[in-house]
């Protein structure tokens, strides 16, 4: 009876024997135990958040920065894909109107203005007047 002993019986046994034996109780030694892994991971995540929230923070104070700025005449689209004109700003209400000749307004908070409008910005208007 031949017993034959392959390749990877040899390594495993050769990469065994250079092992530390484990400490007393049968728990892996080192300086944290088994959860040395864990720190270098944990330190990653907890710097992950911290400069994501900075970013976050410094995109919320540019928004209001520019919800600030905003004037009568200003042209905005809201975040529902409303366009118009701003008409008035009572603290956190906003009126804009939609429809210049039959003189149509809305009313709503100014966190539902998504961004202002600039020169040359408008967004299909004259495309969808020529379509119909």
């Amino acid at each position: 009876m031949s017993i034959e002993i392959g390749p990877y019986i040899l390594l495993g046994q050769v990469a065994g024997a250079d092992a530390p034996p484990p400490a007393a109780g049968g728990q892996p030694g080192g300086l944290f135990g088994g959860f040395g892994f864990f720190i270098p991971v944990m330190v990653i995540m907890v710097l992950w958040i911290f400069f994501s929230g900075r970013s976050q923070k410094r995109k919320d104070r540019e928004r209001q920065r520019i919800l600030d700025e905003l004037k009568p005449r200003d042209k905005v689209v809201t975040i529902g894909g409303i366009q118009g004109r701003l008409v008035s700003t009572r603290g956190n209400k906003v009126v804009i109107c939609v429809d210049e000749k039959n003189d149509v307004r809305m009313t709503m908070n100014k966190s539902a203005i998504s961004r202002p409008l600039k020169e040359g910005d408008e967004e299909g208007e004259e495309g969808e007047e020529e379509s119909r």
